[in-house]
């Protein structure tokens, strides 16, 4: 599950800047998005929530690559044959 908390919003000429922080499965992530010449307050939650998406999916490869190093360590200074 995904929430999320806006906790600042600055327009700065044709942007629009929000601060959120989410909540992606238990773990706290904090970022700046950026929204290029928004028309509607839709084009910014639509923004927060592509962004939780593109969160979600970074959080999940940090979290492969944990276990494929965790993994791969118990190959290390072992011999192994190539065929």
């Amino acid at each position: 599950m995904i929430t999320y908390i806006i906790t600042a919003v600055v327009a700065d000429g044709e942007t629009v800047r929000t601060d959120v922080t989410y909540d992606i499965d238990g773990t706290e992530v904090a970022v700046s998005v950026p929204h290029f010449h928004p028309k509607t307050k839709e084009d910014i939650i639509t923004g927060i929530k592509n962004r939780a998406v593109s969160e979600k999916a970074k959080l999940d490869a940090s979290n492969l690559n944990k276990t494929l190093v965790t993994d791969i360590a118990s190959e290390k200074d072992k011999e192994t044959k190539i065929v």
